[in-house]
């Protein structure tokens, strides 16, 4: 047996989206976008916090500093004769003395100090470290010796005005001495002021240590707050979940229930946002039922109406003498073929009043169920049918309307097919795509689709009436599905089916 390779068209990938697993979900979609406002709007609160306890820390740095250089100022004064300061009282010293005590100042560690400089000379004018034992000798040498120099940063970044206090964090351009203040990061207070016509300044400075240390402590909460915030509100939105959710999978197993003919309606007492979608339901479902049985009424009053008429018609050919017996014999097959549409007809039309809705069924078993029987009609063919469908393959359609389009279209297939026959099953979304494939002629390039219309054959050597693709088309279009018909891989004919998943 041969057949002719097919020519598969290649498959076009489809974008990876990675949020589609987590928006699928209702409850995965609250859950995320809980997450993200809260962790978005904590991170914004946090941000102010973190600025708001850094503007406060500054905000006491530098009002301690201002308090430091009222203090100082006045237990100070220039000599006019050395062009140093020095303490103004004799009784002033053992203030000053506590003053430098109590806030650091002469430890001689690079961490706290504080000193008067002429900047435009770069002139030493009075030092936290060595503010004793200053006397109006040696007029006409430096005020400070080098060694107390050597542990003055310079601040090359302030460029304060006349009567302007700034305190900023600023680099030391030189290495302090024995390199003990390794970062040359300082708290600097810098004030400004005039002194016998002369532009002096007020320099405090401080290790920043302790505002690192600030800075350390209040990360390290806001990251347990977002923790413990996040935390809280996820385990809120899992309660509000699961109390949204819950009516919600109930009124889906109902739906289920209606679907498979265990109920009718939607019967249970829901939130009031679900109370709309109830009616509109139910009130489908009624309105179903009501055309259903209308219409199983009309074909009853039909074929009632009919069936008189050709008991008649068959009584009379049977005893008609004049007719000849092929006449007869045609006559009464005609009007036994009527009957048995008729009776064919009222099955489709009948439906159980337990029942408003189909439930899905199983497409594989009920194409094996066709293949047998179908090989055993074409065996004149070396026919081979080939069916490519899962066993977890599903659609929503009657048993015997599934019966009938399948066997229709497969017959059809192998009648017009060279060898091979193939039937394959995929998803798309709310439809699950059937394709029926041969190798054989396939269909007219002008117009295919108008196959699907009643009397219209593509072939008009063999027997039939030209509406087996007719009436596939109008039950599949009946469920919510349609047909293609298309070129098949095999350079024959492709019938493609989208069946209600």
């Amino acid at each position: 047996m041969s057949t002719k390779s097919p020519h598969p068209l290649p498959l076009k990938r489809k974008p990876i989206d990675i949020f589609s697993p987590l928006t699928k979900s209702l409850l995965r979609r609250q859950l995320l976008s809980s997450f993200i406002i809260t962790i978005l709007g904590l991170s914004i609160l946090s941000g102010f916090y973190y600025d708001i306890q850094q503007k406060s820390y500054l905000k006491k740095a530098y009002n301690k500093s201002k308090s430091l250089d009222n203090k100082i100022s006045s237990l100070i004064e220039i000599n006019k004769k050395t062009g140093r300061y020095v303490i103004a009282e004799p009784d002033f010293e053992e203030v000053m003395d506590d003053l430098i005590d109590k806030n650091h100042l002469a430890s001689d560690n690079d961490n706290y100090f504080a000193y008067i400089i002429d900047e435009k000379k770069n002139k030493l004018l009075w030092h936290s470290l060595a503010y004793k034992n200053l006397s109006d000798e040696n007029i006409g040498t430096p005020p400070y010796p080098k060694e107390v120099l050597d542990v003055l940063p310079i601040f090359p970044h302030i460029n304060a005005t006349k009567d302007e206090n700034t305190l900023k964090i600023l680099t030391a351009k030189n290495t302090l001495k024995e390199g003990r203040n390794r970062q040359n990061k300082l708290l600097v207070y810098h004030n400004t002021f005039i002194e016998n016509g002369q532009t002096l300044a007020m320099v405090i400075a401080q290790s920043p240590k302790e505002m690192e240390k600030q800075k350390t402590d209040t990360l390290q909460k806001i990251g347990i707050l977002i923790l413990i915030s996040s935390l809280l509100v996820l385990a809120a939105q899992l309660v509000n979940s699961y109390l949204v959710i819950t009516p919600i999978k109930r009124f889906e197993k109902e739906i289920k229930n209606i679907e498979s003919g265990k109920q009718e309606f939607v019967k249970a007492n829901y939130p009031t946002e679900l109370v709309e979608v109830k009616g509109a339901i139910n009130a489908l479902v009624q309105v179903e039922k009501g055309q259903k049985k209308r219409y199983r009424e009309a074909l009853d009053n039909l074929a009632h109406s009919l069936k008189t008429p050709l008991a008649v018609l068959q009584g009379c050919t049977e005893n008609n003498n004049t007719m000849s017996e092929k006449q007869s014999k045609t006559l009464i097959n005609q009007v036994t073929r009527m009957n048995d549409i008729i009776a064919y007809q009222l099955r489709r039309a009948v439906v159980n009043d337990h029942n408003s809705s189909i439930q899905r069924i199983d497409i594989r078993p009920i194409l094996y169920r066709l293949k047998a029987p179908l090989l055993k009609v074409h065996h004149e063919k070396i026919l081979q049918i080939e069916i490519n469908v899962d066993e977890h393959t599903e659609c929503r359609m009657n048993l015997d309307d599934l019966m009938e389009v399948f066997g229709n279209l497969i017959n059809n297939a192998c009648r017009f097919c060279t060898n091979i026959v193939v039937i394959t099953a995929t998803h798309d979304g709310d439809f699950v795509i059937v394709d029926i494939d041969d190798d054989g002629l396939g269909f007219p390039d002008i117009n295919p689709s108008s196959l699907l219309k009643r009397g219209i054959r593509a072939d008009n050597k063999t027997e039939g009436q030209g509406i087996g693709l007719a009436i596939s088309n109008e039950i599949v279009e009946a469920a919510g599905g349609r047909i293609e018909l298309l070129v098949s891989p095999y350079v024959g004919a492709r019938v493609r089916l989208y069946l209600p998943a």
